[in-house]
């Protein structure tokens, strides 16, 4: 797991890559302090929920990588802060359907 706080002063970080790590849960504060990064790579963990509020403080997000989790829902406002988003990879995961409002 990763403490709710890791990244608190990396205030300037635009790419993070946590892929191949076996994280099971992010923190909905985890990111809180990224304000300025574009990039983010959770690929490859075991990832089987989101909270809603984990990204909401990542305005300037352009590409998430999600592949390969064990995500079976994506909560239908988990981006809907983030209106910079460009790219969004969420193959190999078990999710079953998608809400028409999730993006």
């Amino acid at each position: 797991e990763i403490e709710s706080m890791a990244f608190e002063k990396l205030t300037s970080l635009k790419q993070l890559n946590l892929g191949f790590n076996k994280i099971r849960i992010l923190d909905e504060n985890l990111f809180e302090n990224l304000k300025n990064l574009e990039q983010l790579e959770i690929n490859n963990n075991q990832i089987s929920k989101i909270f809603e509020a984990t990204f909401s403080h990542l305005k300037e997000l352009k590409i998430v990588n999600i592949e390969e989790n064990c995500l079976y829902k994506i909560n239908r406002n988990l981006f809907n802060k983030n209106s910079n988003l460009l790219v969004l990879k969420l193959a190999k995961n078990l999710i079953k359907n998608l809400e028409i409002n999730n993006f």
